[in-house]
């Protein structure tokens, strides 16, 4: 933080603490302890307001995330969808004769065949109009198509694992000649090893 800010920031506390002196005057039955919650309370607002104001906030995660790849999350996202989907179809609905309104049907229809678009081989049309006559084959369909997402997010998963477990592999050896105490502590899984 620069100096500016750090004057900034003063004078920002000096301000906030005047305001709150003035809105929240001392009481007429004066007691040692209220007097000096009081105050710090006060205090504690002005310094948090004025942090909030002019210190300028920037979270960094002490822990490296492991990212996962486009690919995987994209199926995620696709699985998710046809999950919520299908959650219109369930028994329960389709008994007490709950269908999805048409709005929600040409939201779902869109979704469905921008998903199926990106399967080859997947050849099932979705009707343009749902109703309780073909509500069935609906479910069934997406229910099919889920199981290829499925499939697709197991060997996209193996995938990635088989991945990180070759770079992990390659990291240990090239740690084995180029730095040998990094190579212990990862071969001993101590808690402290950072490749």
């Amino acid at each position: 933080m620069s100096d500016d800010k750090w004057t900034s920031y003063s004078h920002s506390t000096d301000r906030l603490l005047n305001e709150q002196l003035k809105r929240f005057p001392p009481s007429n039955h004066f007691n040692v302890i209220s007097d000096l919650n009081r105050k710090w309370e006060i205090f504690q607002t002005a310094v948090i307001k004025a942090a909030k104001i002019d210190i300028p906030r920037k979270w960094n995660s002490p822990a490296r995330r492991q990212r996962i790849p486009d690919e995987l999350l994209n199926l995620y996202k696709q699985l998710s969808k046809i999950n919520r989907i299908l959650h219109y179809f369930s028994n329960s609905k389709l008994s007490l004769s709950r269908i999805p309104s048409t709005s929600q049907w040409q939201d779902f229809l869109y979704d469905l065949n921008r998903i199926s678009d990106s399967y080859e081989g997947w050849n099932t049309s979705f009707p343009l109009s749902l109703s309780l006559l073909n509500c069935l084959d609906v479910k069934k369909d997406i229910a099919a198509l889920r199981s290829i997402i499925k499939i697709k997010c197991k060997q996209a998963e193996q995938h990635w694992s088989q991945q990180q477990i070759k770079l992990f592999a390659d990291l240990r050896c090239d740690n084995y000649t180029d730095n040998l105490a990094s190579f212990i502590d990862s071969s001993l899984e101590r808690k402290d090893y950072c490749p």
